[in-house]
């Protein structure tokens, strides 16, 4: 599989699950250190979403794998996506 935070299971179907001390795998999320099996430190200012048109770019906060979730710019203004407009 390539990730070592992660074991197979026995049978080879779904999912894996995490090695021994493990905390994350990066299958888990963009913020879950590949090279440690742990989740990258608040401080590390580690960029886990890039800056879109309706939302802000997001940092690693320490807590978990997955990026937390993004604030939306400029909140009650009208933004045109390629899908027509929406509201943010």
């Amino acid at each position: 599989m390539g990730d070592r935070c992660c074991q197979p299971r026995e049978n080879h179907q779904g999912p894996c699950k995490r090695a021994l001390l493990a905390r994350c795998s990066p299958s888990e999320g963009l913020c879950c250190q590949p090279n440690l099996c742990d989740f990258y430190p608040a401080n590390s200012n580690h960029l886990c979403r890039e800056e879109s048109e309706c939302l802000f770019s997001q940092y690693c906060d320490g807590m978990g794998a997955a990026c937390p979730d993004s604030e939306k710019v400029g909140i009650g203004v009208l933004k045109v996506n390629v899908h027509g407009l929406f509201e943010i």
